[in-house]
């Protein structure tokens, strides 16, 4: 896709987030978008390949809360066959070896953790979630491992208060053609350019200049420009939510936000 020279609103990422915002900027009459993407694909951290025939999620690949996801409804509406299977994430350890008994002993801890995690919340300061660790504890490490993948960090870069605030219906359905072919799907229609990575945002002057590897954009050349919005789509956050941020200098776009 070749670059426009005129633009009002630039979304950085067409991950979850990315494709949320643009999806609701493409419905505001008289507002011209544009995703630059860094990768050749959209989705973010979910991607759906095909191996052997059948779809594979090499990332996300879980409708959390899926009675409340809004992207549950767009799956339908897409025609996305839903299974509804939940998932039975707590006897997975016994295929690694472990005794039944060492597996009660892992969910229990598990439960404890949780806890740890929601007391230590409650109290005034933030605090990582590594500091919820037991010293020396067995399961520490499993602890730190699932954290990477269902926070996608460290418990030591995880805020407590964050990860309290999330809210889990305990309803989790997956699709058969895949989560990462969901998000695709979704963006097949939106102006996206891929494999363009931002590389700076400079904002000191009247004018946002946005520099990727095939030239600056919004730069003061273009003096007609009198607002822009920028948008960080951030990696996988919530697969199923969009964030988005407007910075409003001209009259008349409220109706954008």
């Amino acid at each position: 896709m070749a670059l426009p020279s005129e633009v009002d609103v630039a979304v950085i990422g067409a991950g979850a987030a990315g494709i949320a915002a643009c999806r609701r900027l493409v419905q505001a009459p008289g507002v011209s978008v544009l995703v630059l993407e860094a990768r050749e694909r959209a989705g973010g951290r979910t991607w759906t390949v095909e191996k052997n025939g059948c779809p594979l999620d090499l990332g996300g690949e879980w409708l959390h809360s899926a009675d409340r996801n809004v992207l549950t409804l767009l799956a339908e509406e897409l025609g996305f066959a839903i299974y509804q299977r939940r998932p039975d994430w707590t006897t997975r350890l016994r295929n690694s070896g472990v005794t039944p008994e060492e597996e009660q002993d892992w969910v229990a801890e598990r439960e404890a953790h949780y806890w740890a995690i929601h007391r230590a919340a409650m109290e005034p300061e933030d605090k990582p979630a590594s500091s919820v660790l037991a010293p020396g504890g067995r399961w520490n490490a499993l602890f730190d491992a699932t954290s990477t993948w269902g926070n996608a960090v460290e418990l030591d870069r995880l805020s407590v208060k964050d990860n309290d605030r999330y809210e889990d219906s305990g309803i989790n359905w997956r699709m058969r053609r895949g989560y990462g072919a969901l998000l695709a799907t979704l963006a097949e229609p939106l102006p996206i350019a891929f494999e363009v990575p931002v590389s700076r945002i400079d904002h000191k002057g009247r004018d946002i200049v946005i520099e990727t590897v095939r030239g600056a954009l919004f730069d003061g050349a273009w003096p007609d420009w009198s607002w822009l919005a920028v948008y960080y789509a951030l990696a996988w956050l919530f697969a199923s939510a969009g964030y988005y941020c407007f910075v409003k200098i001209k009259p008349g776009f409220a109706d954008v936000v």
